[in-house]
């Protein structure tokens, strides 16, 4: 593997690679679609990068900073990776990322809901701090239920 490029996401490079991205990692009622990323592009409380390695997008992850009843939330998104750059360290990068975007802004707690059956994605996200705390049930399209998954930052 060569040295991975990690920037912000570009809608005009990265868009179309993003969503077919979707579709190669996820089942239809996990993945987002067009219309899904298209409503949150513009929120000033973005965080979405992306990891290149040469031309090829092999990850991608976002997050809302300042979240919450309180603004002090960060609320993780997906976090991306392609099948043949999995276990290789990236998605613990770009969890990493987002946390520390979620610290830079002042937040002083993150959440996230994963599928129950993510269970290289629940490891991860315990690896770093994160404890569950509930279930939400048909949280993907009534297809899947999550679990709810809670860390402070501070």
């Amino acid at each position: 593997m060569t040295e991975l490029n990690f920037r912000p996401f570009c809608k005009e490079t990265d868009f179309e690679n993003v969503l077919k991205m979707e579709k190669e990692c996820f089942k239809s009622y996990e993945a987002w679609d067009r219309i899904q990323y298209e409503e949150i592009l513009d929120d000033p409380k973005l965080f979405f990068w992306v990891a290149y390695d040469k031309d090829v997008l092999v990850g991608n992850t976002f997050a809302f900073v300042n979240q919450g009843d309180d603004k002090d939330t960060t609320h993780l998104g997906n976090n991306v990776v392609s099948p043949l750059y999995r276990r290789k360290g990236i998605g613990r990068q770009f969890t990493e990322m987002r946390l520390e975007a979620g610290r830079r802004a002042g937040d002083r707690q993150a959440i996230v809901e994963v599928a129950i059956d993510n269970h290289n994605s629940i490891s991860l996200l315990r690896s770093v701090g994160f404890k569950q705390y509930g279930v939400f049930p048909g949280y993907y399209k009534g297809q899947k239920d999550a679990i709810l998954m809670h860390m402070y930052l501070i």
